[in-house]
């Protein structure tokens, strides 16, 4: 009996712990419930037709799939304002005869947060992300999954900077 007593305490505490633990890392204030990211505008020199709906849908889902929270347009406890304000295509690996052998794909959104909830919360921050590219490939070819590895990684950082900055 005694060597079955230790493994079944072990095992109760761990099954005990598990639900008072998370290793989600998000921390939200049980009086939020909803929040809004209204369609981020796009200021960039270069445009990309479609990049701020694509960015403004890609926070929305993020927030979505990994919080309880809501969307709603209608009194959001959380206000997520973008504005896109740089996506540019450089130079960065210079080989001799003055070509260059990587190209890079740079985004940066700048977000403003409003937790209509607590004043105290509030912030503005640029994030910035960028990805780098063989400079034989053409951009058109793979234009899409360049902007979506960045846009994905920049929705990360919003997402972390918002709900994760505590942990």
């Amino acid at each position: 009996m005694g060597k079955l007593f230790f493994p079944l305490v072990i095992c109760s505490l761990a099954l005990l712990l598990q639900g008072c633990y998370s290793l989600s890392g998000i921390a939200i204030d049980p009086n939020i419930s909803t929040f809004d990211a209204p369609l981020f505008e796009n200021r960039a020199a270069l445009v990309e037709p479609t990049l701020a709906l694509s960015m403004t849908e890609l926070l929305k889902d993020k927030i979505r799939n990994s919080s309880r929270l809501q969307w709603t347009e209608n009194n959001p406890d959380l206000i997520f304002t973008g504005t896109i304000t740089r996506f540019d295509i450089t130079s960065v690996a210079p080989v001799e005869g003055a070509t260059s052998a990587l190209n890079r794909l740079t985004i940066t959104l700048k977000i403003e947060f409003e937790n209509t909830k607590n004043e105290k919360g509030n912030w503005e921050k640029p994030f910035t992300r960028f990805v780098d590219f063989a400079s034989n490939q053409d951009f058109s070819d793979v234009k899409e999954a360049l902007i979506l590895e960045a846009t994905t990684d920049i929705m990360e950082d919003v997402f972390n900077e918002t709900f994760a900055k505590n942990w």
